[in-house]
């Protein structure tokens, strides 16, 4: 009876030993097929509001915002004063601008990014986003620069630097769509005018790299008509 019983038990545990192991192996094929599966597509959200130096001349161009309850005027110095109704929240710099600047508000209203060139019409812009706090404007920094630091890392132009952008917004203004340059002159190599678009969230987080094809790709739609669709 004991030798029988043994032989049971040793069996049961064979057995479960093998669920046991059936169970780890159904787990990393889900796995591998949830990761495999491609990205749901989003809507990037682009308006840009493009503004060369003169038109901050007057002191009187501005940008609202989608719920036209904030704006942002192009002051007289060369910054960006913020306004929630008439009560000015917030200065944005913009040291040495020497050329184009472009506004991008969120969908939400409740932050906008800001490019501009301090290089002229190729560079070297500069890519910053920012969001609202009650009555203040905060800089989200590592939105922009996480992403930029991680394109540097393979392509980069030891003579001019690389270009930085932000593009747009995603789904609900939680994510923005960024993009990084390696300066378009041929002093800078094989890689000269390469581009990496990545989308980020407002905490600095990289959801999503895309290849320079890609990114030309989306930034061309966005630039065309205000919205893209991107996987």
């Amino acid at each position: 009876m004991r030798r029988h019983w043994a032989r049971i038990c040793g069996l049961a545990v064979l057995v479960c030993g093998m669920c046991v192991a059936l169970k780890v192996v159904l787990a990393a094929d889900v796995a591998q097929r949830r990761g495999s599966e491609p990205h749901a597509s989003y809507v990037l959200t682009c308006p840009e509001h493009d503004y060369m130096l003169r038109d901050f001349d007057t002191g009187k161009e501005e940008v609202a915002s989608p719920d036209g309850e904030k704006r942002a005027v192009l002051a007289k110095n060369g910054s960006l004063v913020i306004f929630r109704g008439k009560r000015e929240i917030g200065t944005v710099e913009l040291p040495k601008i020497s050329a184009d600047l472009v506004i991008v508000w969120a969908p939400d209203s409740q932050g906008f990014a800001v490019t501009y060139s301090d290089g002229g019409s190729e560079g070297a812009f500069h890519g910053h986003v920012y969001g609202l706090a009650e009555n203040r404007v905060i800089e989200l920094s590592k939105v922009a620069t996480v992403a930029f630091d991680d394109f540097k890392k393979q392509y980069y132009c030891e003579t001019r630097g690389n270009n930085e952008y932000v593009v747009g917004w995603g789904p609900e203004s939680k994510t923005a769509f960024v993009v990084a340059q390696v300066f378009p002159t041929n002093d800078c190599g094989q890689d000269f005018g390469r581009m990496g678009g990545y989308l980020m969230d407002l905490d600095g987080k990289i959801l999503r790299r895309y290849d320079d094809k890609i990114t030309e790709r989306i930034t061309s739609a966005c630039w065309k008509s205000g919205r893209a669709s991107v996987r």
